[in-house]
């Protein structure tokens, strides 16, 4: 369930680009610690409005992937997701 090329929101704020880096590094390593970790800032940054609608998409898509177990697909994602904020 990759979602297509140019799909992916650009970021509002450093705390996402921040998250984005967090979540890549949990995949990446296929840490749970990590990823429980990265759920929790992710939690905290919705709870606080600091993303749009689109980013919390996003970022829901690649912590789900990963907590079902599916760490490539998710890695790969958050490295789309990353580079799609470089403009």
């Amino acid at each position: 369930m990759i979602t297509g090329c140019g799909s992916h929101p650009e970021v509002t704020s450093p705390d996402a680009m921040e998250l984005i880096k967090q979540a890549y590094t949990a995949c990446n390593t296929q840490s749970e610690e990590r990823l429980t970790a990265t759920k929790a800032r992710y939690q905290e940054l919705v709870d606080e409005g600091k993303f749009t609608d689109s980013e919390q998409s996003a970022f829901q898509e690649i912590l789900d992937l990963a907590q079902a177990g599916n760490w490539k697909e998710a890695q790969d994602l958050a490295f789309q997701f990353a580079e799609a904020q470089v403009r």
